[in-house]
């Protein structure tokens, strides 16, 4: 360091995380020199409040995450089909040309698509044979039901419409609300594609995985119908460049999702 130059820690006495240098300053008055440590000291403020944010972010995601293993528990998922659909749910956000700070929200946010499940019996979300019409029908609260959960604060709003609208269909004949095309929000949309292909791809407790020729058959013949054409050509086009697996996974377990 020059002589008579100035080093000016950035921080606390615990924590540095920079320095100010400054040469030259021979020249400064009093006056300029509480001028500048005024300056440090706000700089220092914004590193604490930046690395504050930072903090509360992350422990936002792990709350996200916590939420979701525990829907996820209670259905008897091993918090792979939350990873896949969190990756599967970014990947088609960023084919159909959202960023990637909006890619990575919905992803975040798509993890907690099924929470609502909390409220639905084991008995239900756990038979391990085809539900009866009645059990269906109970069973599609969980929509309504995990919007109640997230509603209460505005940073669950993106979560909170992928868990309402994920089984609503593009030609109006889904649940609960029976919306069509664009009325459906797009997040939820491309969430409808991704958690359906992990659905069949992968065991339930009453049917074997299916292969990848035939999910993504499932996928075309539904696309215009139960999903929306743009995201299964999305999809389609992630597909024939091997980015998505195109071999089933081999479960020893059973994964029931997508009810």
């Amino acid at each position: 360091m020059k002589s008579g130059a100035l080093l000016l820690p950035l921080g606390n006495k615990l924590q540095v995380p920079g320095f100010i240098y400054l040469e030259s300053t021979h020249c400064l008055t009093k006056n300029d020199r509480h001028l500048i440590q005024v300056m440090v000291n706000q700089c220092s403020s914004a590193l604490e409040n930046l690395k504050l944010h930072f903090e509360l972010k992350e422990a936002n995601r792990e709350s996200l995450y916590m939420l979701a293993m525990a829907a996820e528990f209670k259905d008897q998922n091993t918090g792979n089909h939350i990873r896949r659909i969190s990756e599967y749910t970014r990947l088609l956000a960023l084919e159909m040309g959202l960023r990637a700070e909006e890619a990575e929200e919905c992803a975040q946010a798509s993890i907690l698509h099924d929470i609502g499940k909390l409220g639905i019996p084991d008995a239900i979300l756990q038979k391990p044979a085809r539900l009866t019409e009645d059990e269906f029908t109970f069973i599609r609260r969980h929509t309504t039901l995990g919007a109640r959960i997230l509603e209460r604060h505005h940073w669950f709003q993106l979560a909170k419409d992928i868990a309402l609208y994920h089984h609503e269909h593009w030609d109006g004949g889904g649940y609960p609300l029976g919306l069509r095309g664009n009325e459906i929000p797009l997040t939820a949309r491309i969430v409808s594609v991704a958690d359906v292909y992990d659905a069949l791809s992968h065991k339930r407790p009453y049917k074997e995985a299916w292969e990848p020729e035939r999910c993504i058959a499932n996928l075309r013949e539904n696309a215009g119908t139960k999903f929306d054409q743009t995201v299964v050509d999305a999809f389609l086009r992630l597909t024939d460049r091997g980015v998505f697996p195109r071999e089933s996974e081999k479960k020893t377990g059973s994964e029931e999702t997508g009810k």
